[in-house]
């Protein structure tokens, strides 16, 4: 999901003031954090990750003349887009995109050395609001551009490589202007699997309202939504909407709040003909009601059983985070804080939330930003219970408020996504010496913590470790089939990376009509060797099952943990391939022995 900055277009003028003077485009990667302004957890749920960002979690980008971050979307292959503003000489802006390996080095093989720049005309504008993926690759960028004295939403496609999508649009972009004698600017977007495309939008002509738009693959609109590709939403107050959140069979919910102030948060429900759902809210519509102080909806998440959890802010002067909770139909949940709403401060600081997602354990993990005692700015990273309490689990009581990226600079976070390892990436502008950077952090998610225990079949010969204690005794049951018993090896599950798990594919081969792959599992930490492995029709990815350290500079293992090492049985001739891991020397040398090729250390388990 994309979420958008919540200011207009800005003028020159008002850029001026966020940059220091224009020089030639250089990039600077990867500056280590400033150091911690608090001391949060070594490891565990919130704490930094020690294999980003050079061992500190954080790390900063910089362009001469400036970067803004307003969005980031994570590719399959583990690897980072970030979508960005970026100033340039003569006082024009342009699009920017900066893609990231997973230890957080730019991706030499992406636009120029990691960033691709993309002016699109030469006029103020545009500016990058958000990244999305799309099939085969494609990486999506909405925010506006102003080829004339008219901003207008624009939507630029590019393929994985960093070059505009000649297929998509004119040369690659889209721009949207949905009334003539307006200003328009797209604030969010989602692909559907079929790589069709919804985006939300604002425009402004005397009031700020709100469209919705639906394209295809190639850029042109897609006249089964609404019958043009184009649906306005009006609101009596007016509407800004920030986000969408895509629901299955093609419906779309958008998140915002009306124009004029006090505010109030709206939720609109599209179906995926472009008509709003009768069904939702009051016909297709939630709009709080009068609240006194404004209330702001930023984005929206679907947990499992249906209901809708939004996060957002309370407040005209001193805002404080808020989420609310609502039934499928849009309903506010009475049985979930003050009849639906929940208000919550962090050490009594004020804040906002901009971005949610439900984990696979009902938790509600928010991206948040706080304005501590002494005015600075901090990415801030919260886990709620679905009862709406803080977990004490997760950093320090419930929330990790990270140190300043730079001394003394304002910390503006505007994009949270969560990896399938539910690793949490968070990305956003950093202020400091008159200009701007890209400040990216990576926290750690839930650590397995059960040990790590190994099976053999006497018949196949195989080997298999599991870290699921519940799938553990089913082999012990005979589920898995005959032959099956516990060696008595195992080891502990425990660091920051998650361990990929493949299974090979049961999938008939045509040509053969046997089996695409072996009947046996395969673990890397390795994410570039997971992504590879992915690729691979001989291989299902199963889960990341269990957690452990990859290896430190020098294929050593960091002090405190255990060597894992592979040997591998040689049988990828016949469609058997196994691999056996162990921590013990003892054992990796008497498989050797046997037969089996050694390949050494391949991931380190804590002690």
């Amino acid at each position: 999901m994309i979420r958008t900055n919540e200011i207009t277009p800005m003028s020159a003028t008002a850029r001026l003031t966020l940059r220091a003077a224009t020089v030639a485009l250089a990039i600077v990667c990867c500056m280590k954090a400033a150091p911690a302004a608090a001391v949060l957890p070594q490891t565990g749920p919130g704490a930094l990750d020690p294999t980003f960002g050079n061992g500190t979690g954080m790390l900063t980008t910089a362009l001469a003349g400036g970067i803004y971050p307003y969005g980031a979307a994570l590719q399959p292959d583990g690897k980072l887009v970030v979508a960005s503003s970026v100033s340039r000489p003569g006082d024009t802006w342009a699009f920017g995109v900066t893609r990231y390996l997973q230890d957080g080095t730019l991706d030499a093989a992406f636009g120029d050395g990691g960033t691709g720049i993309y002016p699109h005309t030469l006029n103020d504008g545009p500016g990058g609001f958000g990244a999305a993926i799309g099939p085969n690759g494609r990486i999506l960028v909405i925010g506006f551009s102003q080829p004339d004295s008219t901003y207008r939403c624009t939507i630029l496609a590019l393929d994985a490589a960093g070059h505009p999508d000649a297929g998509f649009g004119s040369n690659g972009y889209v721009d949207l202007l949905p009334t003539a004698g307006g200003t328009a600017q797209c604030n969010g977007a989602v692909v559907q699997p079929d790589g069709r495309i919804v985006v939300i939008g604002s425009e402004t002509l005397n009031v700020t309202q709100s469209f919705a738009a639906r394209l295809l693959p190639d850029g042109r609109m897609d006249a089964s939504f609404n019958g043009t590709g184009l649906l306005k939403l009006p609101l009596a107050d007016g509407f800004y909407a920030k986000s969408l959140t895509l629901l299955p069979d093609g419906v779309v919910l958008a998140s915002g709040a009306t124009a004029n102030k006090p505010h109030k948060g709206v939720l609109v429900r599209i179906r995926a003909d472009g008509t709003l759902d009768p069904a939702f809210a009051d016909g297709g519509r939630y709009v709080t009601a009068a609240p006194g102080t404004g209330v702001d909806f930023y984005a929206s998440a679907i947990a499992a059983d249906g209901r809708i959890v939004v996060a957002g802010y309370r407040g005209d002067l001193k805002v404080s985070p808020l989420v609310a909770r609502f039934s499928a139909s849009g309903v506010p949940d009475a049985s979930f804080g003050n009849a639906g709403y929940l208000d919550f401060a962090i050490d009594g600081n004020a804040g906002f939330a901009r971005s949610i997602v439900v984990q696979r354990d009902g938790k509600y993990l928010l991206e948040a930003r706080v304005v501590l005692a002494d005015k600075s700015v901090h990415y801030t990273i919260v886990r709620m219970l679905p009862g709406g309490a803080l977990d004490p689990s997760f950093g320090q009581g419930g929330a990790s408020v990270l140190p300043s990226f730079i001394a003394a600079s304002k910390d503006y976070n505007y994009g949270m996504v969560v990896g399938p390892d539910e690793k949490i990436w968070v990305a956003g502008n950093v202020l400091a010496n008159g200009t701007g950077y890209s400040g990216i952090a990576r926290l750690l998610g839930d650590e397995v913590r059960t040990p790590i225990v190994e099976f053999y079949n006497t018949t196949l010969n195989h080997y298999f470790i599991t870290a699921d204690p519940a799938e553990a005794g089913a082999i012990d049951a005979g589920a898995a089939g005959p032959g099956w018993s516990r060696t008595g090896e195992a080891w502990n599950s425990g660091g920051p990376d998650r361990v990929c798990r493949f299974y090979g594919s049961p999938e008939l081969d045509p040509a053969t009509g046997l089996r695409k792959g072996p009947n046996g599992h395969f673990y890397t930490i390795s994410s570039g060797e997971c992504a590879q492995v992915k690729q691979d029709a001989g291989w299902k990815f199963e889960s990341y099952d269990f957690s452990g350290w990859p290896m430190a500079a020098g294929a050593t293992c960091p002090a405190g943990t255990l060597a894992v090492k592979r040997a591998y049985n040689n049988r990828f001739a016949v469609n058997d391939s196994n691999h056996r891991y162990a921590t013990s020397d003892a054992i990796y040398e008497q498989m050797i022995a046997s037969g089996w090729s050694g390949e050494g250390t391949v991931f380190c388990a804590p002690e």
